[in-house]
């Protein structure tokens, strides 16, 4: 079967060379390009917890101090293993959809010393978690720490690959 992947090669990595691992070949076109923002680093030590809603946010994480206990709020299992490979260790992940990670940070409500949290996104969001949060009494930072640009050109050999092998399937 012959498979265009179109996420940002860091996230889609993995997943290409299984499928490149079981006899399919594999095209990178990558439609979106991520990049780091301006952000001054943080200290740990103002939040009860981090909330991260891509891997993406763990990536371009910039920290003041070393604090390595907080509590880490992650979208799904993938961003909570990139914040752990970042050696934290006071995680939860949600099922992989922003409403579930709400709802998790809700029912932790009890458990934080402070309702102040740092929420890392990107420049583009589709649910506003920051607004639903602070409904429910939270006191949260919006930090945007990484920007997303669309990719709108193929080059020549991503065209001339997609003409010898047509994709029978796009992961988008």
């Amino acid at each position: 079967m012959n498979i265009i992947f179109t996420r940002p090669l860091i996230d889609s990595e993995d997943l290409m060379m299984n499928f490149f691992s079981s006899g399919h070949k594999i095209i990178h076109v990558p439609t979106l390009s991520i990049s780091e923002s301006n952000m001054e680093p943080i200290s740990t030590e103002d939040y009860s917890g981090l909330i991260f809603t891509s891997a993406n946010a763990v990536r371009f994480l910039k920290l003041k101090n070393n604090n390595k206990n907080i509590k880490c709020f992650c979208v799904g299992s993938l961003t909570e293993k990139s914040i752990r490979l970042k050696g934290f260790s006071n995680t939860v992940a949600a099922s992989g959809t922003v409403n579930a990670l709400k709802n998790i940070i809700i029912n932790s409500k009890g458990d934080l010393d402070k309702l102040k949290l740092a929420y890392l996104c990107g420049d583009i969001v589709f649910y506003e978690l920051d607004k639903e949060l602070k409904k429910e009494g939270f006191e949260i930072n919006k930090i945007v720490n990484y920007t997303s640009s669309k990719i709108t050109n193929l080059n020549d050999k991503n065209i001339d690959l997609i003409k010898k092998y047509p994709p029978n399937i796009a992961l988008i």
